[in-house]
């Protein structure tokens, strides 16, 4: 064949004895890979999609299948930006059911996949999912992207999300604030924090920033950054 492919988007990232990618044939689509240095087999992923993301300010949106991690035992966590919206951090506001941002960052919400050697490709979470709580959906679902790894060798993710919730009373849902949550191999997604909660100091106040990187260690303890 006189088809050449191009590595691109983020760098390849490495654990244990896999590799991720992103590759690009001349004329063809983006897609995502991850090959198995012990057996020199390649599997692809995902392929991005043809849909752009709405962008009412016209900021750049990443890379198509850039946002990507990749853990021990060859599982690939990722977010599609082609099928995303604009996440934002600051105050937020409800036209209808729909999420609009006063402030937007490069994060985007979306999809949130997973795919293993042995299950092949996974959905965690979509905006429009049951939340964890009664009377919940997801508004928002974001993975962000940054050298420190929100996805542990025992397939638990940590991710930022937005929750509204839909109240007796009320003609609309209501929007909880930044979260995060954890999803567990069992297929089950907890909170783990939001603005609203109090720890060792107080975050009643606080704005849990959504470009901040959340590192999970084997334990599934997770590190986040506040603005207080």
């Amino acid at each position: 064949s006189d088809a050449r492919v191009s590595l691109m988007g983020s760098q390849p990232k490495s654990a244990g004895h896999f590799v991720a990618f992103t590759a690009q044939r001349s004329g063809g689509q983006r897609s995502l890979f991850v090959s198995d240095l012990s057996s020199r087999a390649t599997s692809k992923i995902a392929t991005e999609s043809n849909a752009s993301p709405p962008n009412p300010f016209g900021l750049a949106s990443p890379p198509a299948l850039s946002n990507y991690f990749l853990n021990e035992n060859g599982q690939v966590a990722f977010q599609d930006s082609t099928s995303s919206i604009q996440f934002g951090s600051g105050s937020i506001n409800f036209v209808g059911t729909s999420p609009f941002w006063s402030a937007y960052t490069s994060q985007l919400c979306g999809t949130i996949s997973m795919w293993s050697p042995s299950a092949g490709l996974t959905k965690i979470v979509s905006p429009g999912d049951s939340g964890p709580f009664s009377g919940s959906t997801f508004a928002c679902a974001s993975l962000i992207p940054g050298p420190l790894s929100p996805f542990n060798r025992s397939g638990q993710l940590a991710f930022f999300g937005i929750l509204q919730f839909t109240t007796s009373g009320t003609s609309q849902p209501l929007p909880s604030g930044n979260a995060i949550f954890l999803y567990s191999p069992d297929g089950t997604i907890s909170q783990l924090l939001t603005t609203s909660q109090y720890t060792s100091f107080d975050l009643s106040s606080a704005i849990l920033v959504p470009t901040i990187p959340l590192p999970i260690n084997s334990a599934g303890q997770v590190a986040f950054g506040a603005q207080i």
